[in-house]
């Protein structure tokens, strides 16, 4: 496994990241369990969370599920100090907290809780899920509309949470700040008021990415190379209307899916499952699987099969070192530099 620099920072974190974004929902503990058990064997050291996990869907009775079970594991193992552990807190208009914005006055209560569901005393990288303002993530790439903003107080209220940021760092609650669905504009932002206030500067942007999803190639790259900020890709297997969702697994051996080294997005799924989930195992979708012993593909929807199959075919043709997953929302590291994230 190799490891990767996250940012500006000199943290070292594997270049693939576990994401948990269904534990406690589609993946009960014990597999959930199983799964950073397999994550940890492999060398991956990174693992990512949010206060409102798991997804998909969202459920009131459910928010905080995921920390919970990662704290129970950190708990059971004694680990927690193998990991490079990342959480969230939730924007405005969320289940968590009863939709509470990001503020200075709710940051203090969202890390009180992550920390107490995580049984930990900090949290590595801790990010905002999406901006109060809104985004063009979660499709709404064609709805979001930023004219009627207020910039004042957007500003204003990015030198707030900056300042409440710092106070928990510290405190020691927290290592370093990252962002999530959030513009190439916010990130800008986030890193110069940082510099002019002193206040922790912004480390990452995880946002959406995938083959079929190339926003961060056309805009936020820019931002993200001139500021010194690591990018953490998801990928989305959102299918056309109607169709229902695609669930997509990738790995070998009943693990990871390889990866070819060189430079740009890496990702990787761990899932135990059904016994269709083995090497070679057959798949219910007409796009062939890949050869028995160089990884699984289970797919449920023939949306997730075809871009799983897209994404592995891709690979074998050496098109770029990507491996997709979708089913727990697992992450991936991008740097024009390769010794970084």
């Amino acid at each position: 496994m190799q490891m990767r620099k996250l940012g500006w920072t000199d943290l070292q974190v594997s270049e693939l990241c576990l994401g948990t974004m269904t534990y406690g929902n589609q993946t009960p503990p014990e597999d959930a369990h199983a799964q950073i058990e397999m994550a940890q064997a492999a060398g991956i050291n990174f693992m990512d969370a949010a206060e409102m996990y798991p997804v998909n869907p969202v459920r009131k009775e459910t928010i905080g599920l995921t920390e919970q079970i990662l704290g129970d594991w950190f708990e059971k193992t004694g680990k927690r100090s193998d990991w490079i552990l990342a959480t969230k807190q939730s924007g405005a208009g969320s289940m968590a907290r009863d939709g509470a914005p990001i503020s200075a006055k709710t940051i203090p209560e969202a890390i009180e809780g992550s920390l107490k569901r995580l049984k930990t005393d900090v949290i590595d990288l801790y990010q905002f899920h999406w901006p109060n303002r809104g985004s063009y993530h979660f499709r709404q790439n064609w709805t979001y509309d930023p004219a009627g903003q207020d910039k004042a107080a957007n500003l204003q209220h990015m030198q707030d949470v900056l300042g409440a940021l710092q106070r928990e760092v510290e405190r020691g609650t927290i290592r370093y700040f990252g962002l999530s669905n959030d513009t190439a504009w916010g990130t800008t932002q986030w890193a110069r008021l940082a510099e002019e206030t002193g206040g922790p500067r912004v480390v990452s942007v995880q946002n959406e990415y995938s083959l079929m999803w190339r926003l961060a190639d056309t805009d936020l790259a820019e931002a993200l190379i001139n500021e010194e900020v690591g990018f953490l890709p998801y990928p989305l297997p959102n299918p056309p209307p109607g169709r229902g969702r695609g669930r997509v697994a990738l790995g070998a051996g009943g693990g990871l899916f390889p990866c070819a080294a060189s430079r740009g997005s890496t990702r990787a799924g761990l899932k135990t499952g059904p016994p269709a989930c083995f090497p070679g195992a057959p798949s219910p979708s007409p796009y062939p699987s890949p050869p028995r012993g160089e990884g699984i593909c289970c797919a449920w929807g023939w949306w997730g099969a075809f871009k799983a199959r897209v994404v592995w075919a891709l690979s074998r043709a050496g098109a770029g070192p990507w491996c997709g997953a979708a089913t727990f929302g697992v992450r991936a590291l991008c740097r024009p530099d390769p010794d970084h994230v």
